[in-house]
């Protein structure tokens, strides 16, 4: 099996505590596999909605021989899936589908969410606030000239600004040279959008961009 990119070997990493985990939209099912070769679940679901990352899944599994251990599922989303999973992991698709997802199945028994949203961060953060779940820890990474955003996240209470909830409380205080690059380049479009902006919307720009110049605190 080919090494787990940047971003899988993050979502890894979030999954130690678990013992059951169900990763949606598990594409090659690498997440799931290396979750059970290191010993960090004793039993994994491997589902997709789309018929060949299902099949690619299920190979991969019979290849290593972990079908004992992983099921793979062609199905959609975290509906029916067997009350001892405690963890689900959704990676690579974006934050309005993935809260979507999650809404629409039975959060009772998970303890851990191990969350990588293309877009709409922020979404996927105030559905965490307003369903008890609180952000153990995330990253804020490049792989393959990607930025991406990964969040672990558990049972419990939290407050989150709107700059918190765009790009993470942990992350803001982190404050990595990826997360100022990325918060630099979102600075620079703001910036040129001045150009042809109506004067209400450049006064609601400019305070965005003082916002954010406010939170970090390396910015070019």
């Amino acid at each position: 099996m080919a090494p787990l990119s940047k971003r899988l070997q993050v979502a890894l990493s979030y999954l130690q505590g678990a013992t059951y985990l169900a990763d949606i939209g598990c594409d090659h099912g690498y997440l799931p596999i290396e979750a059970i070769k290191s010993k960090i679940v004793s039993k994994a679901i491997a589902s997709d909605n789309k018929i060949e990352p299902y099949l690619k899944a299920k190979a991969n599994i019979e290849f290593e021989n972990l079908s004992h251990m992983i099921e793979a599922k062609h199905q959609e989303g975290i509906v029916n899936l067997p009350a001892a999973v405690d963890a689900i992991s959704i990676l690579g698709m974006g934050g309005e589908v993935m809260v979507q997802i999650l809404e629409n199945g039975c959060l009772d028994n998970i303890k851990i969410l191990v969350l990588g949203p293309n877009s709409e961060a922020k979404q996927v953060r105030y559905f965490l606030k307003n369903n008890h779940y609180k952000i153990d820890d995330e990253a804020f990474i490049i792989d393959h000239n990607h930025y991406y955003q990964i969040i672990r996240a558990i049972k419990g209470e939290m407050h989150l600004t709107p700059l918190e909830a765009t790009y993470g409380p942990l992350n803001i205080q982190r404050q990595t040279k990826e997360l100022l690059a990325f918060v630099n380049h979102e600075i620079t479009k703001l910036t040129k959008s001045l150009e042809h902006a109506s004067e209400a919307s450049k006064l609601e720009i400019i305070t965005k961009i003082n916002e954010m110049r406010g939170v970090f605190n390396e910015l070019n």
